[in-house]
């Protein structure tokens, strides 16, 4: 085994301890995060298997085939993260409209209670 490769393996298995950590409450997410871990080991381990996979598949060269896995994962990622914020910012709404009507009648209260 050549030096680089145990050099991202390490990093592989750094970056899976942080998304466990992170995906600490997600099952799902946890599994993707395991089985993108262990395909990435197993292609940092045996390059060769990412070419005879590209020609399997119609691709030319392993690195593209690897380019465009990252790019459909990335892809996903990003719309998943643009879904997420923009539910976020509907609960947001929802909390900053329900407190707003909230001191709208404290203030209506306290005007009817002192004019009496």
């Amino acid at each position: 085994m050549k030096p680089i490769q145990l050099v991202l393996i390490a990093l592989i298995l750094v970056i899976a301890l942080l998304a466990a950590t992170a995906f600490r409450n997600r099952l799902v997410y946890r599994l993707f995060v395991l089985a993108g871990v262990v395909v990435a080991i197993i292609f940092t381990i045996y390059p060769d298997l990412t070419s005879a996979l590209a020609q399997i598949l119609g691709v030319g060269r392993g690195v593209d085939l690897v380019f465009y896995l990252l790019f459909m994962v990335g892809a996903y990622a990003l719309v998943a993260l643009y879904r997420r914020i923009l539910k976020l910012d509907e609960t947001i709404t929802a909390i900053n409209r329900r407190d707003a009507l909230r001191s709208a009648e404290k203030l209506g209260k306290e005007d009817r209670s002192s004019t009496k």
